[in-house]
């Protein structure tokens, strides 16, 4: 499977007069061939199945760069805040090692342990100072 190849069913829908079925790729050649005739939007009725099967082959191409293009910020957000719930796991852990098993703590003693700017706890890493 080549990677826009999921693209292929619906960039058919341009030059076919329907889509071809998600199951096209496991057809044999003749199969194909006999489909897209069969299937063939009238203006390209008279240019070869193969020339009109390459227009879909090239819109799928297209369509899978510009969801890759317009997706590349989403997946780089998404890692950054991968990385971020490790480092924040990472900080919990620490925080977690200063507390003692079994002993209860008033929300004071909490406070006084790990300070709170804004409502929110701080622990206080000094990579984060002058940080917001």
């Amino acid at each position: 499977m080549f990677e826009h190849e999921h693209y292929i069913p619906e960039a058919s829908g341009h030059y076919f007069t329907e889509h071809l079925p998600e199951d096209w790729h496991t057809w044999e050649p003749e199969e194909l061939d006999k489909w897209c005739e069969a299937h063939t939007w009238e203006p390209f009725e008279y240019h070869p199945t193969d020339w009109v099967f390459e227009q879909v082959d090239n819109l799928a191409i297209c369509m899978h760069r510009l969801v890759e293009k317009a997706t590349k910020p989403l997946e780089d957000t998404v890692a950054e805040c991968e990385q971020e719930i490790d480092n924040l796991r990472g900080r919990l852990l620490n925080m977690a090692k200063e507390l003692e098993v079994g002993k209860s703590y008033t929300t004071e003693e909490i406070l006084e342990m790990f300070p709170v700017e804004d409502g929110n706890i701080y622990v206080g890493f000094p990579e984060l100072e002058g940080e917001e």
